[in-house]
């Protein structure tokens, strides 16, 4: 994808988003907004577009964001995630420079391994959703400004370094009554005495 500059300005007609369908195209500048008809962005198809650095505005009724969707792209300001959303890909924010706080949907019910990672400008607490049985490797790794984390009563497991390097995490509540399987290395570079 080389030759495109510029703002990226998708019609209101558009029904799908496919796999890849914008991958690498870094030549794209400004904010991103996906048109209303989207309910699925499929994976890889903002990849690395790294020009896009604004705000990413996402339609009411998108239920699903494919792995690496937005991945090494450097969106800014708030991530507004849709209420409808259920299915979060692998790596489908990573790498960006989101900030504020980030409010998960809670009817979602898969969240992927780096689904969030390395995005240094999250703060605040985050609730994890109600259905969700694993915290997934790396998810929130090298969030080093976000403060807290709510672990819901259904997690089983929380995976390899979900929340590594979250340096400011210092308040993890968890509400289940039996502990979740821990990995070892989930929280490594976080003050143990959270």
């Amino acid at each position: 994808c080389s030759g495109f500059t510029g703002n990226l300005q998708l019609p209101e007609r558009l029904k799908t988003l496919e796999n890849y369908t914008f991958m690498f195209c870094s030549g794209f500048t400004g904010s991103l907004t996906i048109p209303h008809g989207i309910t699925k962005i499929g994976e890889s198809c903002f990849y690395n577009c790294s020009g896009l650095n604004g705000q990413l505005n996402l339609p009411k009724d998108l239920t699903e964001v494919g792995g690496s969707a937005f991945g090494g792209c450097r969106f800014r300001g708030t991530l507004q995630l849709p209420e409808n959303l259920t299915i979060i890909g692998a790596n489908a924010f990573g790498e960006n420079l989101f900030s504020g706080k980030l409010k998960l949907p809670q009817g979602l019910a898969v969240l992927l391994d780096n689904a969030f990672a390395n995005n240094s400008r999250l703060t605040g607490i985050v609730e994890l959703p109600e259905d969700i049985i694993s915290v997934s490797a790396d998810l929130f790794a090298g969030c080093s400004q976000l403060e807290g984390v709510v672990i819901p009563k259904n997690v089983e497991f929380i995976r390899e370094r979900a929340f590594s390097n979250c340096f400011q995490l210092n308040s993890i509540v968890c509400e289940a009554q039996i502990p979740p399987q821990l990995d070892a290395t989930a929280f490594d570079g976080v003050a143990k005495d959270n």
